[in-house]
């Protein structure tokens, strides 16, 4: 069960953040789920410290956003695995730390940083894979607006070298400028670029979902999230065939959107009768 946060620990937490040269947060879709996204925009602007975010919560802000650096992950951002390897602070809120966010090999993810732990979760705090450093059993809905309301006291405390640096590694690593696209012979269809043509035609106001197999590391590379957009995919245990029964939900539930979902042939083979139903 969840405690809530002494003040004291509030405020020393955000001293540490305010101490820490190379701060990072890793946010996951817990943030969303406990409705807390308008608290923490506000402590992130606030502090102005760099976000990493889980592919599950790749739609909590938008791509171009000066604080936003992408996923870290075995099949994710360069630019967020760089700040994740080279940051001094992490704090994770939201997030479990899936293996898909910090990678195989546990003991290798960021190594020289001090990692903060913050989930209700008790059992999930005592999975130890990554060697965090400190654990809080705080409610999300308890301890976020309370350090988002008091972070004005530490406003812009992250050194402006760390965002430039995080957010020129955004750029210079764009997924759009590895080799493997650039190269690409003019007449063959690379789904990178498809995915990047796709950003440019929508209008900002749809939700993106994918299905498992390419769509769901490819997407997650390129796809670049826009004005209000959702992005919504299977998670981790990446079921074929999600998208398409899950997209009819979805266009059900909230008609003022499109809803555009991008499925390989193999997941759509796996229950095509929805098509026929």
């Amino acid at each position: 069960s969840a405690e809530p946060a002494a003040e004291a620990e509030i405020f020393a937490l955000l001293e540490r953040i305010a101490q820490a040269r190379r701060p990072v947060i890793l946010a996951g879709h817990g943030v969303r789920c406990a409705s807390q996204v308008a608290p923490f925009l506000q402590l992130v602007e606030s502090l102005q410290i760099p976000v990493l975010t889980s592919l599950m919560a790749k739609d909590l802000m938008p791509f171009d956003h000066p604080l936003w650096v992408g996923h870290p992950g075995p099949r994710a951002h360069r630019a967020a695995n760089f700040a994740t390897q080279t940051a001094d602070l992490i704090v994770t809120m939201g997030c479990s730390l899936h293996v898909q966010t910090v990678g195989y090999e546990g003991d290798m993810f960021a190594p020289h940083a001090e990692k903060i732990q913050i989930d209700m979760e008790r059992p999930l705090l005592q999975r130890e894979k990554v060697g965090v450093s400190r654990k809080y059993a705080w409610d999300i809905h308890d301890y976020l607006p309370r350090l988002a309301a008091a972070a004005s006291r530490h406003a812009n405390c992250v050194p402006a070298a760390w965002r430039e640096v995080c957010q020129r590694w955004k750029r210079e690593y764009n997924i759009m400028k590895d080799p493997h696209i650039l190269g690409e012979p003019a007449d063959h269809i690379n789904l990178y670029e498809f995915v990047d043509l796709l950003c440019d035609a929508l209008s900002g106001n749809e939700t993106i979902m994918t299905d498992a197999g390419q769509p769901h590391p490819i997407l997650g590379q390129a796809f670049r999230i826009k004005g209000t957009q959702r992005y919504l995919n299977p998670g981790s245990f990446a079921e074929m065939g999600w998208a398409l029964p899950a997209s009819f939900g979805v266009a059900a539930a909230d008609s003022s959107k499109n809803v555009v979902a991008v499925i390989g042939d193999g997941s759509l083979q796996t229950n095509i009768q929805e098509l026929q139903t």
